[in-house]
This record gives C-alpha cells, structure tokens and sequence, in this order.
C-alpha cells in the first residue's frame, strides 16, 4: 500500500513537473511574441517621428528663409526711407 503511493506520488509530481515545464515555455514564447511587437511598434514610431520632424524642419527652414527675406526688405525700405528723409533736411 505505501509502495503504491509513493508510485502514485511520484507519477503525480511528473506530471505536475511536465505540466509546470510546458506552462513556463508557453510563458517564455508569449513573452518573446510581445517583446518582438513592442520593438517593432517602437521603431514604427521612431520611423513616423523622424518623417515628421524632418517634414517641420523644411518647413521651419522655409519659414526662416522667408522671414530674413521680409527682414532684408524692410531694412532696405527703412534705409532708404531715412535717406529720403535726411536728404529733404
């Protein structure tokens, strides 16, 4: 009787061992699927940063170009204006 238990136990703790083992893998290859689409979510949302922060740096750029171009006038517009000015002294 207490040879047949022990057999039942040691039955028992394998296929609890077996059971255990393939929970743990099961974990493992879930964790390496979310680990494989975090990384590529992440670079997809690297990717779309980079297009849009160089599509707001051309766009910046432009602005700024077309800003020193309005400067550039209106000081030649003020120069021009005070030499008309100082001229009629």
């Amino acid at each position: 009787m207490l040879l047949t238990s022990i057999c039942s136990n040691k039955s028992e703790m394998a296929a609890l061992i077996k059971e255990r083992l393939a929970m743990e893998t099961t974990f493992q290859e879930d964790m390496q699927a979310r680990k494989e689409e975090f990384a590529k979510a992440l670079d997809d949302i690297r990717d779309a940063d980079a297009e849009e922060y160089n599509i707001l740096k051309v766009r910046l750029e432009s602005d700024l170009q077309t800003l020193e171009q309005h400067h550039a006038t209106m000081q030649a517009l003020h120069i021009c204006s005070n030499s008309k000015f100082l001229s009629h002294l």
